[in-house]
């Protein structure tokens, strides 16, 4: 019997974004589904040489390295694709396919995440070489990728003098950095404004909900489908019969729900240091929600991409496709805050909220789980506790912490109510404060008295 060291949940630093398995000289390290449903490392003890490599490549433990040259501050742009086919066919503005095109015609190769129906349906990343298989890398995935040991293909392709693109998660680029360990001029990475990675064991339980219902097997799914516009976004199931469910607005979706809620994502992804800090990428893909605002004339239905070049290599291959995309260069500091998954982390409700839905997923319906564990995240909360929580004492805040989490373990969604007197009061930097955002404690502004 091989020996493992593989804890449920590594640290709440690792993004199971695979690094350590790909540069393990001798194949110790797999990554495995960890309970809760994240892809974490396990290690062969009886095949591993204690060298470090691991610990030494891992850009969770060390800072991530900056790529050559990199711009203080991001180049924005907005941007969408002319080939309106693709941009319809796209999550946004359909700008990656026709940037993976323009390598794939240079007699490049491109790497992307693709379905992987063998089996147990998930995501993976693939090695594309031709442009027919380009389609496979449409459309977005909200499900955490396996990337294999696609940084080691990709290695090789780079010594054989190929042009590489590679788009994956913030962590998953700066894994790829760190891999590496040097700068290739052939090489181009693309990272995606990321919302963090749910558990696989909300979309399974998601999925097996669906099939037991419809009595239908689920080949993939669109989960941005654009037939009631970009701006309300539909998830779309195809089914392996060659059928397709009708477009849901995502709104309407319960894993949608239960993902935008950011319940379930993993830990390390509500303190994620690739998704804030400067990025590893060179370019960075996200959608332009804020498009609309700034530019009123333009019609956003078919969906607009926000763009920003993170080096001068990035926004070369931006030039380079040019004449196939619109690009409207953008005030950084004004577009920034149109997209949180450009600038922050998800936020973490609670660990003692997280932990119960999790655990409520495999052991309730999925409907069931869902409906009770989301009601927190809608406008109003179900119980609002007003006390002297803000008086900065220390029993004081204890005492409101415990009945909230004891409310909270009820199923309730709870919020303090605020109504500080003193400017020590509302001063967010006391230890009391502090210790209430830690611990994400949800705390409601109280206008006057009167209103309470």
């Amino acid at each position: 019997m091989i020996k493992t060291d593989a804890p449920p949940e590594l640290s709440t630093l690792c993004t199971g974004c695979s690094a350590c398995a790909n540069i393990c000289p001798r194949d110790a390290i797999s990554m495995n589904w960890s309970p809760s449903g994240f892809l974490t490392p396990a290690v062969n003890l009886e095949a591993c040489v204690h060298c470090g490599l691991c610990t030494k490549t891992c850009p969770d433990l060390n800072a991530p390295a900056r790529p050559p040259q990199a711009f203080d501050e991001p180049r924005a742009y907005a941007a969408w694709a002319l080939d309106e086919a693709v941009r319809l066919n796209s999550s946004s503005g359909g700008v990656f396919t026709i940037l993976a095109r323009h390598i794939l015609a240079q007699g490049g190769v491109v790497y992307g995440v693709a379905w992987n129906t063998d089996g147990e349906l998930s995501v993976r990343h693939v090695r594309l070489d031709s442009l027919p298989e380009l389609k496979l890398l449409n459309g977005s995935k909200y499900l955490q990728a396996d990337p294999g040991h696609a940084y080691r293909d990709i290695k090789k392709d780079l010594k054989e003098g190929k042009t590489v693109l590679f788009s994956g998660t913030p962590c998953q680029a700066a894994a790829l950095r760190a891999y590496l360990k040097k700068p290739w001029d052939s090489l181009f990475i693309i990272d995606i404004a990321c919302h963090g990675v749910p558990s696989k064991n909300l979309f399974d339980a998601y999925r097996q909900d669906y099939e037991r219902s419809t009595d239908r097997q689920i080949s993939c799914i669109n989960f941005r489908d654009k037939t009631h516009g970009w701006n309300h976004y539909s998830v779309m199931k195809f089914h392996r019969d060659g059928s397709g469910s009708g477009a849901r607005i995502y709104t309407e979706d319960l894993f949608m729900q239960a993902y935008l809620s950011d319940i379930c994502l993993g830990e390390a992804c509500y303190n994620c240091p690739h998704a804030s800090g400067p990025r590893t990428s060179d370019l960075t893909l996200a959608d332009f929600w804020g498009a609309g605002y700034f530019h009123p004339k333009w019609d956003d239905s078919r969906g607009i991409s926000l763009l920003l070049a993170n080096t001068p290599r990035g926004e070369e291959l931006l030039n380079q496709c040019g004449r196939e995309l619109f690009l409207h260069r953008e005030d950084w500091h004004a577009v920034k805050h149109t997209n949180r998954g450009i600038r922050r982390q998800a936020a973490f409700p609670s660990r003692l909220a997280r932990r119960n839905f999790l655990r409520d997923l495999r052991q309730k319906p999925f409907t069931e789980a869902v409906a009770q564990h989301t009601a927190r995240f809608k406008p109003r909360a179900e119980v609002g506790l007003l006390g002297v929580w803000m008086t900065c004492n220390y029993g004081a805040v204890l005492t409101s912490f415990a009945l909230y989490r004891l409310l909270e373990q009820m199923g309730k969604s709870v919020s303090l109510i605020d109504f500080s007197f003193t400017e020590r009061q509302k001063d967010p930097a006391t230890v009391f404060r502090k210790f209430l955002v830690r611990e994400r404690i949800s705390t409601t502004p109280l206008h006057s008295l009167d209103y309470a």
